[in-house]
């Protein structure tokens, strides 16, 4: 049986040793004149194996500073599911709150950018819209140190701010949350949303925020969550975007009542 090449047999070399935390987050690699003494290559191999490596994420590198591993943050885990006594719900757009009680990481706002602009069609079909409707986009990112974990928009009718909810297109953050806020100043109370999850390569803005390989190894989860009024007609929809490596998704199902009153 043929043998890897060389570039592959160092690159993944090193890769056990980053697995094995011998050489753990944040540690600089040698030198590439160190790394071909060491495995008797040409430093043009070791570029290949340092390349390869960084297609697939674990190491990158830094002009003028040298090879780094990269430092992922510890999986975080959301709960799908909403809590009953969450306006709006928990989950995506609200992490770290009552349904993440159990989550020690909390991701940070670090960007929010707020605009008007002609709904896509999929962004009108998500909220009932006719095509080419108006609508306003909030938008951001969350980061958990100095890593961004997820960026997020979501959309809602303009004529929610003609009818005085006028925050939606202020370029602040909203303290009580957008739901909360329509739900007291419009009486639009959510009382239920639809998460569709898919997976997808990441496109070019997303593979530069998120540290990912732009050859799409590591996917991202797309979630779009539709929110629907006490009428049943969808008052918003958030769009998350987030990568697959360090994202779990829990959806968690209570049937005690269920089983009490078949009793």
């Amino acid at each position: 049986m043929a043998q890897d090449p060389l570039y592959r047999r160092i690159a993944e070399d090193l890769g056990r040793q980053i697995t094995s935390g011998e050489l753990p987050p944040g540690t600089k690699l040698p030198s590439e004149d160190d790394l071909a003494k060491r495995y008797g290559a040409s430093r043009n191999t070791v570029r290949e194996a340092i390349r390869w490596l960084a297609t697939s994420g674990r190491v990158v590198s830094r002009s003028g500073q040298g090879t780094f591993v990269v430092q992922r943050p510890a999986p975080f885990v959301t709960v799908l599911t909403a809590g009953t006594k969450t306006l709006g719900g928990a989950g995506v757009e609200t992490p770290g709150g009552e349904d993440d009680r159990d989550q020690t990481t909390v991701p940070g706002k670090k960007q929010l950018d707020v605009r008007p602009e002609v709904a896509t069609d999929a962004v009108a079909e998500g909220l009932g819209l006719p095509r080419g409707s108006d609508v306003i986009r909030r938008r951001e990112t969350r980061t958990i140190g100095d890593v961004t974990w997820s960026l997020q928009a979501s959309y809602y009718p303009s004529a929610f701010v003609e009818a005085g909810a006028s925050l939606l297109i202020s370029p602040r953050d909203i303290g009580e949350g957008t739901v909360t806020y329509l739900a007291e100043k419009l009486g639009l109370r959510e009382i239920r949303y639809r998460d569709v999850l898919r997976v997808r390569a990441p496109d070019p803005e997303e593979a530069r925020l998120f540290g990912l390989p732009e050859d799409g190894r590591i996917p991202v989860f797309e979630i779009f969550r539709t929110g629907y009024d006490e009428r049943g007609e969808p008052m918003r929809l958030t769009v998350t975007v987030c990568p697959t490596d360090c994202n779990y998704f829990v959806v968690e199902v209570d049937r005690t009542d269920s089983a009490a009153e078949e009793k």
